[in-house]
C-alpha cells in the first residue's frame, strides 16, 4: 500500500512539472510573437515617421527657397528703382542746366548769340553745299552776316523748333531740301548723347544688380 502511494505521488508531480513546463513554453512562444509584432510595428512607425519628417524637411526648404528668391527678387527690385531714380535725376538735373543755358543763349542781348548764329548758318549753308533760303526768328533777322550762298532770308514765328535761336536753310529751287541747325534740334540730340552717356556710366551698377 505504501509503494502504491509514493508511486501516485510520484506520478502527480511529474505531471504537474509537466504541465509548468508545457505553460512556460507556451508563454515563451507568446512572448516571442508580441515581441516579433512589437518589433514590425515599431519598424514601420520609424518608416512612417522618417517619411514624414523628409516630407515636412522637403516642404521647408521649398519654402525657404521660395522666401530667398522673393526676398533677392524684392532686393533687386530696390535695387533697380534706385539706380533708374538716381539716373533720372542727374539726367533731369543735366537737361535743366541745359535748358538754362539755352534761354540765356537764345538772348540776342548777349554779344556771344550773334556769333553763335554766324556759325550755325554758315555751318548748315556748308552742308546744303548750294544756294539757300534762312529761316529765322523774327528777332535773328537783323543778326544775319552777308554770305554768298544766302539767296535770302525769312522769318518764322510760328515754328516752335525756332523759339531757341539757330536757323533751317531751304534749297532755293525747291524748298525741299532742308538743314535743321537750329539750337533746339541740336538740343535734342544732345539729349539723347547725354542719356546714352549716363546708361553706359551706369552699366557696371545694373550688372551687379542683375546678378544678386
Amino acid at each position: 500500500m505504501v509503494l502504491e502511494s509514493m508511486d501516485e505521488s510520484n506520478s502527480i508531480e511529474l505531471f504537474k512539472k509537466a504541465l509548468e513546463e508545457e505553460y512556460e513554453k507556451r508563454l515563451e512562444a507568446l512572448r516571442k510573437e508580441h515581441e516579433e509584432i512589437l518589433t514590425e510595428l515599431a519598424a514601420q512607425y520609424r518608416q512612417k515617421t522618417e517619411v514624414e519628417i523628409n516630407q515636412i524637411r522637403k516642404m521647408l526648404q521649398a519654402k525657404y527657397e521660395q522666401t530667398l528668391r522673393m526676398e533677392k527678387d524684392n532686393v533687386k527690385g530696390e535695387l533697380m528703382d534706385l539706380i533708374y531714380k538716381e539716373i533720372n535725376d542727374v539726367y533731369e538735373r543735366t537737361l535743366s542746366s541745359l535748358e538754362d543755358h539755352l534761354r540765356r543763349l537764345a538772348s540776342n542781348d548777349q554779344e556771344g548769340y550773334s556769333v553763335l548764329l554766324g556759325r550755325l548758318v554758315k555751318e548748315a549753308l556748308m552742308v546744303l553745299g548750294e544756294p539757300a533760303v534762312v529761316v529765322v526768328r523774327p528777332e535773328d533777322k537783323d543778326l544775319l552776316l552777308n554770305h554768298p550762298l544766302i539767296a535770302g532770308v525769312e522769318v518764322d514765328q510760328e515754328d516752335q523748333t525756332l523759339a531757341f535761336g539757330g536757323c533751317k536753310v531751304l534749297d532755293v529751287n525747291t524748298r525741299k531740301k532742308i538743314v535743321d541747325n537750329t539750337i533746339y534740334t541740336r538740343a535734342e540730340k544732345l539729349k539723347e548723347e547725354i542719356r546714352k552717356r549716363l546708361s553706359t556710366k551706369y552699366k557696371e551698377v545694373f550688372d551687379v544688380a542683375e546678378k544678386i
